[in-house]
């Protein structure tokens, strides 16, 4: 009887044990720690995007922080983020882009098109 208590202690521990694992890896913030290279663009002339240059960094419950290019690729082309943004090019103005780990996990900051 002893031994079965036991046993199903350990199993239960296990389980809980395992199961705090995934609740530890969750990511629960995002942030900047490096802007892009280019924060002003002209307008007429530039017409992309180009967030080179800037790192985003992912903090999960557990405590674990993973540092990331801010356009989320990873070295097979795989993206960890959705960004999004409404920039005209093509007329002046103060945006606001943002990136997204999922919807309720994002980042944002403002570019210039001059």
């Amino acid at each position: 009887m002893k031994k079965e208590i036991y046993c199903l202690i350990v199993c239960i521990s296990v389980i809980l044990l395992f199961n705090g694992c995934d609740w530890g890896n969750e990511y629960i913030k995002i942030e900047i720690v490096n802007y892009p290279d280019k924060m002003n663009y002209q307008v007429d002339i530039d017409s992309n995007l180009d967030l080179s240059g800037g790192k985003v960094k992912l903090t999960t419950r557990g405590g674990h922080a993973e540092i990331l290019d801010m356009d989320g690729k990873d070295e097979t082309g795989s993206s960890h983020f959705i960004i999004l943004h409404d920039i005209d090019f093509n007329k002046k103005g103060i945006y606001i882009v943002k990136i997204f780990r999922h919807k309720n996990l994002f980042c944002e900051f403002t570019i210039e098109v001059k």
